[in-house]
């Protein structure tokens, strides 16, 4: 499966593009220059636009400190930085791959 990006440079620019561009998924850096990933995933779960879209907080901070919390937030995964193409890959597949096509 081939895969699009698009990259904002803050969280207030990511929640606008979310709602216009509708993505099939969203990774967000845990230190952005307006408001921490965690933040931006809670507005974006909140959002009835954005709600559906799996999101992937990545970090180099520890996970046991911010995993949780980002999961809290609506977050579906957390991924610790530098994170392999492997654990890359496989998250993207998990988060993007339909439920019936998994199965198959």
């Amino acid at each position: 499966m081939e895969h699009k990006t698009i990259e904002v440079e803050n969280g207030h620019k990511a929640i606008a593009s979310a709602v216009t561009l509708q993505p099939d998924l969203i990774f967000i850096d845990l230190s952005l220059p307006d408001i921490n990933g965690v933040e931006l995933a809670a507005l974006l779960k909140q959002n009835a636009e954005t709600s559906h879209i799996p999101m992937v907080v990545i970090s180099a901070l520890p996970a046991s400190i911010w995993a949780k919390q980002a999961k809290m937030a609506g977050a579906s995964a957390y991924l610790t930085k530098p994170a392999s193409a492997l654990e890359l890959r496989k998250t993207i597949e998990a988060l993007t791959t339909p439920k019936n096509e998994a199965k198959a």
